[in-house]
């Protein structure tokens, strides 16, 4: 029986992950156990979950990993005072998800606890776990913004199917009440109002006198930034005008997360040629070198947290992260994933890297990476981030993240396997392990201080924060203070490190602007860079 529930339960993995978007299972909720040792009846919720049996009635553990006996005195159906019920007849219900193996059409009980869900069918005890990220079918998803989607095969904004166009290859905008299809050509939609500005269908017969149109920036209501296969345009859209500003030597790659406030604030535009970071001036619209990179960019992103780093991807499966420093950017560290990606975005604290083999993360803090949190083909730059969530395109559909902390907290991945064969030798390694940590724990704490309270732990944080300003990170905390990143960030639900950090250095360089201190002397205070003070010192004035 044993063996068969392994068997089962793999079987079913296996097919989950080479499609996950079958119809095995609930797209929202993933098997996690099936428990096929005895004969199940019904499931009560109290402050714990419990589950009746012909061997009596178990409480599931927290974790839903185990099953304890409660009970050995109940040997049927239960009501929820944990009384016998006087009928025990079996009625089949509505399964609330799709499910495997022919449990379908015999669901006698289930009940949702949390993340997870517990299903009663056959006499089996199935028991899924949600994901934390939804996903929906839709084929071959290109481009994603906050109302619209598009594929190759069509368009939609708030629901309603495109009419003049039925693809996009390029990226959806939506700026105030204009929406922006870069579909090869460029379509705007406004009061519902579809109108070709550029028509390129990209066939042969087209007259493709811009290049392909892959993206678009608004420098002003009526003025925009169009970049194409062909190079960088100043669109006016008053006029439908097209004018070319530069062009391009290989692929434009945008660096990704400030350009909305590097265009208002500093007036600059910032990407990537053949391996040269260029900025462009949106008021002269002159383009100047800023430096040279010696390695291949294929993707490239600064940090929506701390701008003074870098984050970059080239196509030998390599994660680069750079420091902004007065001469230019500055290699921190070079991560080989082993996998292939093609497409690098960020939330909060946490990188995804997308690409042909699937999704997957990479955490800032503690230089962890994630790979394979899901396995599908994505599309290159099929990303749309907001506020509160941030999505990705795949040949399959979209899916959309919404709380990435507590994702990584509670779904990712167990990263040990056990050897059945020497389970003896592992037993007593474990042991051995055991005991020498038990040991060293004793050292460490007769020779510590007693515990702090959190507020007394807080408390020593922010004085550290406030002596070290110009080079405090959630590292030094975590190594400084022997905390990890998860336990810094629980000490207080107003207490929140990184953002204490920020607003505390945003405040600092206000500050020494309006003493009319120096650059350089800002910088060695806050620990930005010169060249972010630069470009962003009329922000921190209007703080």
């Amino acid at each position: 029986m044993q063996f068969f529930n392994f068997f089962l339960k793999s079987h079913f993995l296996l097919l989950f992950f080479i499609h996950p978007f079958s119809s095995i299972a609930d797209d929202n909720y993933e098997i996690y156990q099936i428990n096929k040792d005895r004969l199940y009846y019904n499931l009560i919720i109290n402050d714990n979950i419990y589950v009746s049996s012909n061997e009596g009635l178990f409480t599931i553990s927290p974790d839903f990993k185990t099953l304890s006996l409660f009970d050995n005195s109940l040997l049927s159906s239960v009501n929820s005072d944990f009384s016998l019920k006087k009928s025990s007849k079996i009625s089949f219900i509505l399964s609330p998800i799709e499910l495997p193996f022919g449990y379908n059409k015999t669901v006698t009980d289930f009940a949702y606890f949390g993340n997870f869900l517990c299903v009663i069918s056959k006499g089996d005890l199935l028991i899924f776990k949600k994901n934390l990220y939804e996903f929906v079918p839709f084929g071959s998803v290109r481009s994603l913004s906050k109302n619209s989607i598009g594929s190759y095969g069509r368009v939609l904004i708030n629901g309603k199917e495109l009419e003049k166009i039925n693809y996009t290859d390029g990226q959806i905008k939506e700026f105030d009440s204009i929406t922006f299809i870069c579909y090869n050509g460029l379509l705007s939609v406004k009061n519902r109002k579809e109108s070709i500005l550029y028509d390129n269908n990209n066939s042969k017969k087209a007259n493709a006198v811009y290049g392909n149109i892959i993206d678009i920036f608004s420098l002003t209501k009526t003025e925009f930034i169009v970049i194409s296969s062909k190079g960088i345009y100043k669109y006016d859209l008053s006029l439908n005008e097209f004018n070319l500003i530069y062009s391009n030597k290989s692929e434009i790659i945008p660096i990704r997360n400030k350009i909305e406030a590097r265009i208002k604030f500093s007036n600059e535009f910032h990407f990537i040629d053949e391996n040269q970071y260029m900025v462009l001036d949106t008021n002269s619209l002159l383009v100047s070198n800023y430096l040279d990179f010696s390695m291949d960019i294929i993707a490239i992103l600064e940090d929506s947290n701390d701008g003074s780093f870098f984050y970059a991807i080239d196509d030998k499966s390599n994660l680069f992260t750079f420091s902004a420093t007065i001469n230019g950017l500055q290699l921190q560290n070079t991560k080989n994933l082993d996998i292939q990606f093609h497409t690098i975005s960020d939330y909060g604290d946490f990188l995804f890297l997308t690409g042909n083999s699937g999704l997957g993360i990479f955490n800032k803090s503690i230089k962890k990476f994630y790979k394979n949190v899901i396995i599908d083909e994505f599309n290159k730059n099929a990303v749309f981030k907001s506020k509160d969530e941030i999505k990705f395109g795949s040949v399959h559909g979209f899916y959309t993240f919404y709380d990435v902390n507590k994702f990584i907290k509670s779904s990712l991945l167990i990263d040990y396997k056990v050897d059945t064969k020497s389970n003896i030798s592992i037993y007593f390694f474990v042991g051995l392990l055991i005991f020498a940590t038990a040991l060293i724990l004793v050292y460490e704490y007769n020779k510590k201080p007693k515990n702090l309270s959190n507020e007394e732990r807080i408390i020593e944080l922010k004085m550290y924060i406030l002596k070290n300003l110009n080079n405090v990170t959630l590292k030094t905390l975590s190594d400084n203070f022997d905390m990890d990143y998860h336990a810094l960030n629980n000490l207080q639900k107003e207490f929140i490190p990184a953002q204490f950090i920020k607003r505390l250095r945003q405040k600092k360089a206000k500050e020494l602007f309006l003493k009319n201190k120096s650059f350089v002397e800002i910088s060695k205070i806050t620990g930005y860079s010169v060249t972010y003070l630069k470009k962003y010192k009329y922000k921190f004035l209007k703080l």
